[in-house]
Parts: C-alpha cells; structure tokens; sequence
C-alpha cells in the first residue's frame, strides 16, 4: 500500500493504513529503528559526487595534459629532422591540437564543478534529516524530521 501524505515544517499528520497483513498484535514491539549511523540524504551524495567528479576532471586534465607536452617535443623534434615527412608532422601536429583542447575541457570542467560543489558545500543547511520506523501495538509508525 503507498499513500502520499504532506506535512509542512513542525506540523504533525496522523495517517490511517488499513488492510496491512501481518500487523502486530496488540502490546507486541515498541521498539523504533533509526537509519544506520552516516546514511546519505540525498544532499551528501551529492556534494560527495561533486568533489569525486571535480577530482576525476582535474586528474584526466593533468594527464592529457602530460601526454600534450610529451606529443609536442616529440612534433619539436621531428621539425628539427632533415627531411621532414609531411604526414608525420601533420600527424603528431594534431594530436597535440586534440590533447591541448581536451585538456582544457576538462580543466575547465573540473573548475565549473569544482565551484559549484564548493557552493553548495558552503551553503548547506545545518539541519539534519532524521527518520524512525517502528510499531506499537496494533499501529506501524513513522516518524521524522525533515
């Protein structure tokens, strides 16, 4: 069964579930059960996401980056050989071209989402979310702070 109910800020809503099998008998289990201690809600994932994406980023700019120097002394020396093959010049040219323009993509990403989970990390709210799922006699309850 799922029901959809809307509680604003420091309201309480009772919610009437029936027809639910297995139900406990009357007196039976007061016991509540809280999320496991470090659950992720839903904001934490993704600041977490943010700063892993944000160093994956600024890692593929450092070795693009590396690799786009090592292809451009290898294009310096092949410039320097006499006679140069047109095609070998032409080839190791644009492969610097690409690895120089991937690596400021991804240099530029890394920024870009370096400042906006620096942001949100920032600007996150101090309350904490906190749900509780137990029974008590004959009723399932669910309780929370959102």
């Amino acid at each position: 069964m799922t029901r959809l109910v809307e509680v604003a800020a420091g309201e309480t809503a009772a919610v009437n579930l029936t027809g639910i099998g297995g139900a406990a008998k009357p007196g039976e289990g007061t016991d509540t059960q809280a999320p496991p201690a470090g659950a992720d809600h839903g904001s934490n994932g993704l600041l977490i996401a943010g700063w892993v994406g944000t160093g994956a980023l600024a890692a593929g700019a450092v070795v693009t980056g590396i690799l786009a120097t090592s292809k451009s002394s290898s294009l310096k020396d092949a410039r320097s050989t006499f006679p140069a093959d047109k095609a070998d010049l032409d080839s190791k040219a644009s492969s610097v071209k690409t690895l120089a323009l991937v690596t400021d993509i991804l240099g530029a990403s890394a920024i870009i989402l370096g400042g906006v989970t620096l942001y949100f990390t920032l600007t996150k709210p101090s309350s904490t979310t906190t749900a509780r799922l137990g029974t008590t006699g004959d009723r399932l309850l669910l309780e929370g702070t959102f």
